[in-house]
């Protein structure tokens, strides 16, 4: 099990983490989808997937109306923009998370690169 304080930001739909694979991420926790049994990455042709994933696809490649990983295109991809010059990219997973004594199944962002100062 991970634990990782979040904040949540009303502006944008996508929830995001650091990736095991992000060596540009300023936190030391980083998610492992290969040590949860629930994980599941979101393929890039599933209708989980969508162009909306990532605004206009910045640092992600669009395809087919659908917004694939930068660094994988068999994945769906992310890209959010903050102000204040931040951003972060990745792939889209599945898993179950816990908020309190809730357990619930969610896709959020595994990100595998921050830009800007956190």
């Amino acid at each position: 099990m991970y634990r990782f304080s979040v904040q949540v930001d009303t502006g944008s739909s996508t929830l995001f983490i650091p990736d095991k694979l992000c060596d540009t991420c300023s936190s030391s926790k980083k998610y492992n989808g290969d040590n949860s049994k629930a994980s599941n990455s979101i393929a890039c042709y599933s209708d989980a997937c969508g162009s909306k994933t990532c605004g206009k696809c910045g640092g992600s490649i669009c395809s087919n109306g659908k917004c694939c990983a930068y660094n994988d295109r068999n994945y769906c991809g992310f890209y959010l923009a903050f102000g204040g010059g931040t951003s972060a990219k990745g792939k889209l997973a599945d898993d179950l998370i816990q908020i309190g004594n809730s357990t619930i199944r969610s896709v959020f962002g595994s990100a595998t690169h921050e830009g800007g100062k956190w």
